[in-house]
C-alpha cells in the first residue's frame, strides 16, 4: 500500500477500534504520515521513541501509597501519559505512536502487548474521548532489517497489519508543502526510483525520503560553490545516488520551470485562437517531458498562477500542450485532490465555463 493511503486506514482504523501495524523501510515516511494525520483530524499524537526507551520510560517507576491504612505499591504514571489524559481532558482524542516495536526489548514490547490488548498500562486507562479508546499505531522495518523482531500471532491478530511504499506522487505533495528545493523535487520526478534507493553493495549507503529532506536543509545553508558540496551530498543519499544528483544539481539551469514556459508561449492569451496556438507551439518542449515531470511541473504552473504571478490561461494552455494521457492524469488528480479541486472548479470550471480548454479539461478530467 501507498503510505499517502494510511490517513485513510487511520481515520477507519479509530473509528472501529483496532490498532495499525505499519510495515515499511527506515525513512519513507511512517513517523510524519501519523503526525499528519494527528493535525489534520485536531487529534493528539505522542510519539514513543520505543528504541531508546526503557521500561521506566514506558511504564513509570514503582512508588508506594497508603491506601486505607496500608501501604501499596503502584506505579507512577510516565510523563507521556499524562499528557494524554490532559489531552483527553481538554475533549482530543489521541494518537499513540509506538516506533520500531520491533527492535525494542523485550520488556518494551511485553509492555506495549498490554497497552493493545487492554488499552491500559499497569493500572492506568491510556484514556478516551466520546466512547473511543486512543489509536495505537506501530511501525516497523521489515523483520530481515535491523535486527527486528516479528509478532507473535496473540500481538499481531489485534492489528490492521499493512505493507507501506513510498509513493513518489504523494512524497512530492508533501516535499511542496514543506518547501523542499524544487532541484530536489525536480530530480525524483526526473528519477523517481531515485526516491528511495537501496544499493547492491549493502555498505553502501542508500537514499530515503527522509534524507532527501534532510538535503534540502543543507543544501539551503551550502553556497553552491562550496568545495565540500559533493561530500555533503554523498552521506545523505549515498554514492551512487549522490553522483547522479550532484550532475543534475550542477545543471539544474537546463530543467523546464514556469518562467521558460512564459517566455515561449507570453502572456497574450486572451483568445482562443492565441492559446490554441500557443498549446501548439509549447507541445514542441513538453512533448518530450516525463509524465511525473510533467505534473510536477504542472503544480509549479498552477501555484504560480495563485500568487498572480501568471495568468490562469498559461496553467492550461501548458496542460493542453502535454500528451493526451499526461493532461488527462494531471486534470483527474486536481479533481480529485482535496487541496487542488478548489482551484479546478472555481478557476476553470465555475469562472471561466465557454473556453475551449476548459471543455477539454473537464472532458480529461472525467476519463
Amino acid at each position: 500500500m501507498k503510505i499517502s493511503q494510511m490517513k485513510d486506514v487511520l481515520g477507519i482504523a479509530h473509528k472501529s477500534q483496532n490498532a495499525v501495524h505499519m510495515i515499511g523501510e527506515a525513512g519513507i515516511g511512517k513517523t510524519e504520515i501519523v503526525k499528519q494525520f494527528a493535525e489534520d483530524m485536531g487529534y493528539h499524537c505522542e510519539v514513543l521513541q520505543l528504541t531508546v526507551m526503557d521500561t521506566g520510560d514506558l511504564i513509570g517507576i514503582p512508588e508506594t501509597v497508603e491506601v486505607h491504612g496500608e501501604r501499596v505499591t503502584t506505579w507512577a504514571k510516565p510523563i507521556w501519559l499524562q499528557r494524554v489524559h490532559k489531552a483527553n481532558e481538554e475533549g482530543k482524542h489521541v494518537v499513540i505512536f509506538l516506533d520500531e516495536l520491533g527492535r525494542a526489548s523485550i520488556d518494551i514490547r511485553q509492555a506495549s502487548l498490554q497497552m493493545v490488548l487492554e488499552g491500559k498500562l499497569q493500572e492506568h486507562s491510556l484514556g478516551e474521548v466520546d466512547g473511543l479508546k486512543s489509536l495505537i499505531v506501530v511501525a516497523d522495518n521489515p523483520a530481515d532489517d535491523y535486527d527486528s523482531a516479528e509478532f507473535d500471532a496473540a500481538l499481531e491478530d489485534r492489528f490492521i497489519t499493512l505493507d507501506v511504499e513510498a509513493s513518489v506522487e504523494g512524497w512530492l505533495k508533501y516535499a511542496r508543502n514543506k518547501g523542499i528545493l524544487s532541484v530536489i523535487t525536480d530530480y525524483i520526478a526526473e528519477y523517481p526510483e531515485k526516491l528511495l534507493f537501496k544499493p547492491e553493495d549493502t555498505s553502501e549507503k542508500g537514499s530515503t525520503p527522509r534524507a532527501w529532506e534532510a538535503l534540502s536543509r543543507i543544501l539551503e545553508n551550502t553556497p553552491k560553490n562550496s568545495p565540500i558540496i559533493f561530500n555533503l551530498i554523498t552521506s545523505k543519499v549515498g554514492k551512487t545516488v549522490g553522483a547522479n544528483f550532484y550532475n543534475f544539481y550542477n545543471n539544474y539551469v537546463k530543467i523546464v520551470k514556469p518562467e521558460d514556459i512564459m517566455k515561449i508561449i507570453g502572456t497574450d492569451l486572451g483568445t482562443e485562437e492565441k492559446q490554441r496556438k500557443a498549446a501548439k507551439k509549447l507541445s514542441k518542449t513538453t512533448q518530450k517531458i516525463e509524465a511525473i515531470s510533467a505534473q510536477e511541473l504542472a503544480q509549479k504552473m498552477m501555484s504560480e498562477a495563485k500568487k498572480g504571478n501568471i495568468p490562469h490561461e498559461a496553467v492550461i494552455v501548458y496542460v493542453a500542450s502535454l500528451k493526451h494521457e499526461v493532461g488527462a492524469n494531471i486534470a483527474k488528480s486536481w479533481k480529485e485532490d482535496e487541496t487542488d479541486k478548489d482551484y479546478f472548479y472555481n478557476e476553470f470550471v465555475s469562472n471561466q465555463p465557454n473556453k475551449w480548454y476548459v471543455k477539454e479539461l473537464v472532458k480529461a478530467s472525467a476519463q
